[in-house]
């Protein structure tokens, strides 16, 4: 292994350190982002709590309602009669 100047080896101390720090900017482990919200459990601007309850509201009625159309009976076929020879 060569023998580096002081200059290098810190820079290069240095870029480990930053890139550590860059992973933990976004991502699970950030309290600004929603993804780190969700991690934490907490609630705040980019994970807002009325919001949330306001689209579980709306699916949960979406649901309510697809099946009721489902269940509608299907229209009836017609059936041709055949014309007799005479």
């Amino acid at each position: 292994m060569a023998i580096m100047p002081h200059h290098l080896v810190n820079f290069k101390r240095f870029l480990i350190i930053a890139s550590l720090k860059l992973k933990q900017l976004m991502g699970r482990g950030d309290k600004k982002t929603a993804k780190g919200k969700r991690t934490k459990g907490s609630f705040g601007v980019s994970r807002n709590k009325k919001a949330i309850k306001v689209q579980l509201k709306r699916s949960a009625s979406k649901k309510t309602v697809a099946p009721a159309a489902a269940a509608a009976p299907a229209p009836k076929k017609r059936t041709v009669k055949k014309k007799t020879e005479s």
